[in-house]
């Protein structure tokens, strides 16, 4: 089958550093480590009532905001990577 509207035209990006391609997997693992920390606080805050369980979920909102942190920076590393060349 023939298509008939042709791809938009692809943004010219930036190439990063090497230096910080090298950022990417360890910021992935500081995700994941989050990830366990966030699922380890809010199962104790599970077992926890007044003010210990209310100190133990407020670290999961800690944890959550280290881990939006983590995860912008891994996606605008994802942006601004460029794709791999594809085969014509």
């Amino acid at each position: 089958m023939k298509k008939i509207v042709p791809d938009p035209p692809v943004p010219p990006r930036r190439p990063l550093p090497p230096s910080l391609l090298t950022y990417e997997a360890p910021l992935t693992h500081a995700s994941e480590l989050l990830q366990c920390a966030y699922a380890t606080a809010y199962e104790c805050a599970d077992s926890l009532q007044g003010q210990r369980r209310a100190l133990a979920l407020s670290t999961t909102h800690l944890i959550t905001q280290a881990q939006d942190l983590i995860d912008l920076i891994i996606d605008h590393l994802q942006i601004d990577t460029p794709p791999p060349p594809t085969p014509e």
